[in-house]
């Protein structure tokens, strides 16, 4: 085979793989393994004492159902109590797990590589995450510079608001279109020479 194609193709996965990465759903299901490795790991550090286990269940069952929905609600805000409880979870399992092993404990070098597994996934997650918000700003930005300039009829209504002191709370494309008797009967043909104008005309009345 051609080894131009086979580069083309790993490429074009790759590409795809990042923008996987990038969407929601992804998140979701790293979020969905994380929970599950932090009840296993609650599960093991705390086996012994069965109402801290119950209470640190409620607590990351809440933060998990309150993370998703401010991920679709793009409020990231509302994210930062559950990474901040997966990453302190994971963290405190890891000392423990390297405690267990220097001490030679049965089943330790299962539970440390059960405990880096969660920590990878943590770090996994919280990068997929920066890149779903990242690629949401970005697509909102994009959508506010699709936007078109504001035409003539919209700067001549928004320099006679700003003249007569009014506060415009709408947006440029909203405003109402002017009277045709106030119109000049040759508009400028582009945008910087109806600036000019309406710089010009302001200059006159005053």
């Amino acid at each position: 085979m051609n080894p131009h194609v086979i580069m083309l193709a790993i490429v074009s996965h790759v590409i795809e793989w990042f923008r996987l990465l990038q969407c929601r759903r992804a998140y979701c299901l790293l979020s969905v393994v994380n929970y599950t490795n932090g009840l296993i790991i609650a599960s093991w550090l705390f086996g012994a004492h069965g109402d801290v286990l119950d209470l640190l269940y409620c607590i990351a069952s809440c933060l998990f159902g309150i993370a998703v929905t401010a991920l679709y609600l793009n409020t990231p805000l509302l994210m930062i109590p559950d990474v901040i409880y997966k990453m302190t979870i994971s963290f405190c399992a890891l000392f423990y797990a390297i405690q267990e092993l220097d001490t030679g404990a049965d089943g330790a070098p299962c539970h440390l590589l059960l405990v880096v597994a969660a920590v990878v996934l943590q770090f996994t997650e919280n990068y997929v995450l920066f890149l779903s918000l990242s690629a949401k700003q970005l697509e909102m930005q994009q959508l506010v510079q699709r936007q078109p300039p504001p035409n003539y009829d919209q700067l001549s209504v928004l320099e006679r608001c700003q003249q007569s002191g009014l506060r415009v709370t709408a947006k440029l494309t909203q405003l109402q279109q002017t009277n045709e008797i106030t119109r000049p009967e040759t508009p400028p043909p582009c945008y910087e020479l109806a600036v000019e104008a309406l710089k010009a005309s302001s200059q006159q009345r005053s």
